[in-house]
């Protein structure tokens, strides 16, 4: 699978709050971290399964809405609007950048 369809696949189960598909995408070790502070979020994927578990069922309607993607060899860049959050009901705009190892999703900068 190239990197391109592992975000491709890791965003459609993300939308569809399937934790083990996005699980099944990620590597053991995955590292998400601040865009802003550069600070580990979550470490490895019994955390990053446990936080987005309770991320989806605190917020059911929750989905990202892809604005523009930008793919390079090792490295791809999505310009995303997360709706389904109350507190922002037009959306929160961010940028989600992923990185590989092994095949699989290694580091997400969000």
């Amino acid at each position: 699978m190239t990197n391109l369809e592992l975000v491709e696949n890791f965003f459609k189960a993300y939308n569809g709050q399937d934790i083990d598909k996005c699980c099944s995408y990620l590597h053991s070790d995955i590292k998400v971290q601040s865009l802003t502070s550069n600070q580990y979020t979550i470490a490895g994927i019994g955390n990053f399964k446990e936080f987005y578990s309770n991320t989806f069922k605190k917020f059911p309607n929750q989905m990202a809405v892809l604005k523009n993607r930008l793919v390079f060899e090792d490295t791809i860049i999505d310009e995303e609007i997360l709706h389904g959050r109350p507190e922002n009901l037009e959306g929160d705009r961010g940028y989600v950048i992923y990185a590989f190892r092994e095949g699989l999703i290694d580091r997400i900068w969000i």
